[in-house]
């Protein structure tokens, strides 16, 4: 696994706050975005483990991950309704559509789309940290965006 959030990102955690990533342990249930239930449910972390990448980015000043962690991406189908689906954070493009808490609320059953207004791109040894969530294949929710990690 080579995705993941840097030292000092915040995720929400069951009870409503956040918690820096270097912060969580196994067995801690954090919150998730069910694609297949369109909810915002918790889940407990069943692994945690971190590594040094030499490559990462920063999307909109808000959140830095490493080059193949993956975001929700809105985009628009060829009928009315949106398409989402997860993007690894090298193949956004400014002007995504990405998704995000509407006003921090983690509870908020609709999470809501910000647009990717920057991307900067770093080179450097930095240590992220890889989330795992028991049995699930949903995202965690970032103080601000909807992530996840490599998918297999």
């Amino acid at each position: 696994m080579n995705s993941g959030c840097v030292v000092g990102t915040d995720i929400w955690v069951l009870d409503g706050t956040t918690k820096s990533v270097e912060d969580l342990e196994v067995g801690e249930d954090v919150l998730i975005y069910s694609l297949h239930e369109g909810l915002t449910e918790h889940e407990r972390i069943s692994k945690i483990s971190s590594s040094i990448k030499e490559e990462y980015l920063t999307i909109n000043g808000d959140v830095t991950v490493a080059t193949n962690q993956f975001f929700l991406r809105n985009t628009t189908g060829s009928s009315v309704s949106e398409i989402k689906h997860w993007t690894s954070a090298e193949n956004l493009n400014v002007g995504d559509e990405i998704e995000c808490l509407d006003g921090n609320d983690p509870f908020n059953r609709n999470p809501s789309s910000s647009k990717v207004e920057t991307i900067q791109n770093y080179s450097g040894s930095i240590n992220v940290y890889h989330i795992e969530i028991l049995g699930r294949e949903e995202g965690y929710f970032t103080e601000k965006y909807l992530l996840r990690e490599t998918i297999v």
